[in-house]
């Protein structure tokens, strides 16, 4: 026994001072002195992001601590077992401004913001900017993530009430554009609404599927100065002018200045482009600078109203572009042949006191109310003051009625 005692005095001394037959194959544990948190809290969430982003869970098995917990605004929560079995799926991601980080010893607490395009648990996360919170433990030589707190509710399809409309029209123009500029089509898909549709002044026009087969190149493009953008509940239209150098499909298309109006729809979260018109002028037609755009405005929308009175199919289809588009709020649309076919009866039309009209070289576009008597294939329409947003082309010598959005709202069951 004094023998075995006096081998482990001798083994205690030997590592005592340091001999390197002592040593461990473990990496050490000693925690890194860290000059600036801050810039390693920001390594390491995005770290975190790029492994999501990779869909590596070898990588995130790794880099999640065994204790690692999460917690999610919705209510979610789940463990490390838990969340590796089904991770969140980003898909793109941009850090906010601010970020703070703080270390005690071998913890390093992460408060930074996100916004991310993100599915969790097969739902679709809301895509404006959320903050998070982060814990991370020096664990086996390494930073670990120990808890997550993620504050980002689901998308829902509840639209947000837009404090200026206008300025985020603005931003959504400016995206839709330097996407097209990237080629991005990945991120087009994603702007474009499932029911897409695009009319050109040309006459040319694309759905969803076309628009994202096109091959469209841009050099360089600058916005107007000029945005007016309204909502309606779930909708924002947008009117803006663009000066761009593109080519569509190996077409050159015009360099001026040009109109454009964009038709957005809140959908998953996100507000998505629905229906896009380009008035790219045509040099042969001259274009009449209104004096009185409401005016005119006033007496294009009484004469469509008085040729659907009158039943005047001849007049109907001298007044619509060749290009019509019609979308109403109940989801349905017709293009100028489905237009021209249907049954409709309008016996009575009142005009609703505030109208508002702006012309944008070959443009009109035309913000007006009115309460109507009317059926539609049989089908009675809301008799009610409701909102409409025509937009007229210069086309051939006349205003003619090239897209018309109408906000009735289906008759209640």
């Amino acid at each position: 026994m004094r023998r075995v005692r006096l081998v482990g005095a001798l083994v205690a001394l030997v590592c005592a001072v340091g001999l390197s037959g002592c040593s461990s194959d473990k990496p050490s544990d000693a925690v890194p002195v860290v000059t600036d948190v801050n810039a390693t809290g920001r390594e390491l969430v995005t770290k975190f992001l790029t492994i999501l982003q990779a869909g590596d869970k070898a990588a995130l098995d790794g880099f999640l601590d065994d204790s690692f917990q999460i917690q999610r605004a919705d209510g979610s929560a789940a463990n490390k077992s838990k969340y590796l079995q089904n991770p969140s799926q980003v898909k793109s991601f941009a850090l906010g401004k601010e970020l703070t980080a703080s270390m005690n010893g071998g913890v390093l607490i992460v408060r930074w913001s996100l916004v991310v395009d993100e599915t969790i648990n097969g739902k679709e996360i809301a895509k404006g900017e959320a903050p998070r919170l982060s814990s991370f433990l020096w664990h086996d030589g390494a930073w670990r993530l120990a808890s997550h707190a993620n504050f980002a509710l689901p998308a829902t399809n509840e639209p947000p009430v837009l404090d200026d409309a206008a300025a985020v029209g603005r931003d959504l123009a400016r995206q839709f554009i330097t996407i097209l500029k990237n080629k991005d089509g990945a991120a087009l898909g994603e702007f474009l609404a499932a029911a897409f549709q695009i009319q050109r002044a040309d006459g040319t026009g694309a759905n969803r599927l076309e628009y994202l087969a096109a091959d469209i190149s841009i050099s360089s493009f600058e916005l107007g100065p000029d945005v007016t953008a309204i909502q309606e509940t779930n909708t924002l239209t947008v009117r803006w002018s663009l000066q761009i150098d593109e080519t569509v499909n190996g077409e050159v298309t015009g360099k001026n200045l040009a109109p454009r109006l964009s038709t957005f729809i809140w959908e998953n979260g996100a507000w998505r482009l629905l229906s896009h018109a380009n008035f790219n002028a045509l040099a042969a037609d001259d274009v009449p600078v209104l004096a009185d755009p409401n005016t005119t405005g006033r007496e294009l929308v009484l004469r469509f109203a008085e040729i659907l009175q009158s039943k005047d199919r001849v007049a109907l289809a001298a007044f619509l572009a060749g290009a019509f588009q019609m979308q109403r709020s109940n989801g349905t649309s017709t293009d100028r042949e489905e237009y021209l076919a249907l049954d409709v009866n309008l016996t009575n039309f009142a005009l609703g006191e505030e109208l508002e009209a702006f012309q944008e070289l070959n443009a009109l576009t035309v913000r007006w109310s009115a309460k109507v008597v009317q059926t539609v294939d049989g089908k009675p329409v809301s008799e009610v003051f409701a909102p409409r947003l025509s937009t007229f082309i210069w086309e051939n010598g006349a205003w003619r009625l090239l897209s018309h959005a109408n906000f009735n709202p289906p008759v209640s069951s």
